[in-house]
């Protein structure tokens, strides 16, 4: 069990550093005013899936 506890603690660390890395450069090419969180969407228009808003509609707001 040590082994899957380090080893997840491990891969959660590394994605972090990658995340990091990822808005380091995106702000060096000049988009500073993006964030980490903005990838997650990229990565669903990427797959043809339209982010959906994640709070609900007012009524009539159609």
């Amino acid at each position: 069990m040590d082994d899957a506890l380090a080893f997840s603690s491990l891969v959660l660390a590394l994605s972090g550093h990658l995340v990091q890395e990822i808005h380091t450069r995106v702000a060096r090419q000049g988009f500073e005013d993006l964030r980490p969180a903005h990838g997650f969407a990229f990565v669903r228009i990427s797959r043809g899936t339209p982010p959906r808003p994640i709070w609900p509609r007012a009524p009539g707001g159609d």
